[in-house]
């Protein structure tokens, strides 16, 4: 029979629950702000007030998403932690995603992340976690289920952010995101919400439809 590791040891084998320090910071919020003042591109709507959410951000066919992601939420000051391939966390590049709240992702490890995210939920009084559906800049059949999965377990909303690149702008929809279990008929919701939404690249765009036995996150 093996030893049962004692509680203080169990505790340390805890997986910290991930804190965005930075992205909340005045220096995010200055270059947020600096970000749409030079660049035309406007914000619309205002962050959830709420202590525990996930957000989602599409449609997602461009590394410009990221980038008028981020800066909106330094303007907003949201402390949101995203998602990233773990191929971008070296050198510097890493470290300054890191304090950003930033969770590496490793490919092929999707499965994971939906229980851990539920047990960071659970475990912390205020906590968010930010991902592009799509999972890719390539068009798919369709969108990933993990956020999907993650709020309805976690019985947390979800903030639904989306990009125009015609009307030059990203913005958070009025309403809140609950899933009910019933898959179908929520994404037939998002559908009609995210299919008017101008991406980068139109013709890169995945439908707005679940993938079927595919990894879970995003």
């Amino acid at each position: 029979m093996s030893a049962v590791a004692p509680p203080d040891e169990q505790a340390a084998r805890v997986e910290p629950v991930p804190r965005a320090w930075l992205m909340s910071s005045a220096l995010m919020h200055g270059f947020g702000r600096l970000l749409f003042a030079v660049s035309g591109w406007t914000i619309v709507g205002h962050k959830p007030d709420l202590a525990k959410y996930v957000l989602i951000a599409g449609p997602h066919t461009s590394n410009w998403d990221a980038l008028w992601l981020i800066g909106a939420a330094g303007v907003e000051r949201m402390k949101v932690c995203f998602l990233a391939k773990r191929s971008l966390f070296v050198g510097p590049l890493g470290v300054f995603l890191r304090a950003l709240g930033v969770i590496p992702l490793d490919r092929g490890q999707h499965h994971h992340l939906v229980e851990r995210a539920v047990d960071w939920m659970r475990r912390a009084d205020r906590f968010s976690i930010g991902m592009f559906p799509e999972g890719t800049r390539r068009r798919t059949e369709g969108w990933r289920t993990g956020f999907y999965r993650i709020a309805l377990l976690a019985e947390v909303p979800v903030a639904l952010v989306y990009l125009d690149y015609r009307k030059r702008e990203i913005g958070m929809f009025p309403e809140l995101f609950h899933p009910t279990g019933d898959l179908e008929r929520d994404f037939a919701r998002l559908r009609e919400l995210y299919e008017p939404c101008v991406a980068a690249r139109p013709q890169g765009c995945s439908p707005v439809v679940p993938l079927h036995n595919h990894d879970e996150a995003p």
